[in-house]
């Protein structure tokens, strides 16, 4: 499953404290839309909310492919020389896990790590062939009914597969401080996929494409119909 946490971050160029909500782990399997997100380079960017700088945090997360069986651990680019160190703090979470008397998954006993994005993109390939790969499902889970109707069947599928969540990342230390308790007061920014806690209503854009779907959907079944009459006579 992914994960993600709140963080008190400060801006690099106005200098204000706020805060984030940014990733901890994706699940590409079970969130597609983060794999898109990743390879467009946007996952755990965010905008300031006082100058509206953009800005992506580099921190610690993990990326969980259940069909390939790929798991990473992803450090910034800034951590190689700590390499070693990191490791072996996997290692003993790892150690931790095996002595509660749990079974380690298959995919941690043969996780990888990887420092900053360029690494992961080597790892899972072209980054514009794998951005190509999810555009042309995307327009083609639009254009077809069935086929979006057998992704929702897939996913519920792999939703449904028995397999333990991964441990996160240990973080390094003071990278960056994690909120514990959800704030009451201050500006709150959220990475890229990460729902609000109270969703806002519908906006013009999304009822535009609620209704262009509902007709899209209506006419291929009045084209169904159609030809079943037609076969008839």
């Amino acid at each position: 499953m992914s994960m993600w946490s709140m963080y008190t971050l400060k801006c690099p160029q106005c200098a204000k404290v706020f805060k984030a909500e940014l990733w901890d782990g994706i699940n590409v399997t079970l969130d597609p839309r983060l794999e898109r997100l990743l390879f467009e380079g946007r996952l755990n960017v965010i905008r300031c909310p006082y100058c509206d700088l953009e800005i992506q945090v580099e921190k610690h997360f993990y990326y969980h492919d259940m069909v390939k069986r790929l798991f990473i651990y992803v450090y910034p680019a800034s951590e190689r020389h700590r390499e070693e160190e990191i490791r072996e703090g996997i290692e003993g979470e790892l150690e931790l896990f095996r002595r509660s008397g749990n079974d380690l998954p298959m995919h941690m006993q043969h996780y990888m790590i990887a420092f900053g994005f360029d690494e992961v993109y080597k790892i899972l390939g072209s980054r514009r062939l794998n951005l190509l790969r999810i555009y042309a499902w995307e327009i083609l889970s639009i254009l077809l009914v069935p086929s979006r109707i057998l992704q929702r069947m897939i996913s519920h599928w792999k939703r449904t597969a028995v397999e333990p969540p991964p441990l996160p990342p240990p973080p390094p230390p003071g990278e960056l401080e994690r909120l514990w308790e959800f704030p009451t007061e201050g500006p709150i920014v959220r990475a890229p996929g990460i729902p609000p806690l109270h969703p806002k209503p519908l906006d013009d854009l999304a009822r535009r494409r609620l209704v262009q779907w509902s007709l899209l959907t209506v006419s291929v079944a009045a084209i169904i119909v159609l030809l079943l009459l037609l076969r008839r006579c």
